[in-house]
């Protein structure tokens, strides 16, 4: 097997992490909405889990203030709206939701509202901020995990039922996971 120098400025892209995300967050006056890749579960007992912020993002201070966040899972199948979410800054479209053609849903334990498209949502308090330069990891207890029947059951995901779940490689660049593999 020949192997190749990877520039370090991609070096991050060797190890995938979970699949992107929908990271929705409320203030007293608006909701946002903001795509993510880098996300990642921290700890069992109590749920913890993780994603990467930039701190000029337009919704950090959302998450700082309010202290909550819900991380909605999407599947391949809105992935246009995932790359919309992604594309504009909420300091440039008002309604970030309606602009990617998504519906808001009530979450059940903060004021930050799910994403009704997304197959899988964790509702979380913030428990710790850790700030990396221009950036942030924001580490949340998760409050309250839901995900659609057919998708998600028996602690795994499911893929039998068409599920697609969305990776980001880095660029332009996506995969899907598709298929379970038992051992």
């Amino acid at each position: 097997m020949k192997k190749i120098e990877v520039p370090l400025g991609e070096a991050t892209r060797i190890i995938n992490h979970g699949p992107c995300v929908l990271i929705s967050v409320a203030n007293n006056n608006r909701d946002n909405l903001f795509t993510v890749a880098w996300n990642m579960p921290v700890k069992k007992s109590p749920a913890l889990v993780a994603i990467e912020s930039s701190k000029s993002h337009f919704s950090f201070p959302f998450i700082e203030t309010s202290g909550e966040f819900c991380i909605n899972v999407p599947s391949a199948s809105i992935v246009e709206s995932v790359l919309k979410a992604g594309k504009v800054s909420g300091a440039v479209v008002a309604d970030k939701f309606a602009h990617a053609g998504l519906t808001r849903a009530r979450s059940e334990k903060i004021r930050a509202p799910r994403v009704a498209e997304a197959v899988a949502h964790l509702e979380c308090k913030v428990k710790q901020i850790i700030s990396i330069d221009s950036s942030a990891i924001i580490i949340g207890e998760v409050l309250c995990a839901v995900a659609d029947e057919t998708s998600f059951s028996n602690g795994v995901w499911q893929f039998d039922n068409g599920l697609k779940l969305l990776h980001h490689l880095g660029g332009n660049a996506f995969c899907i996971s598709e298929k379970k593999i038992l051992l």
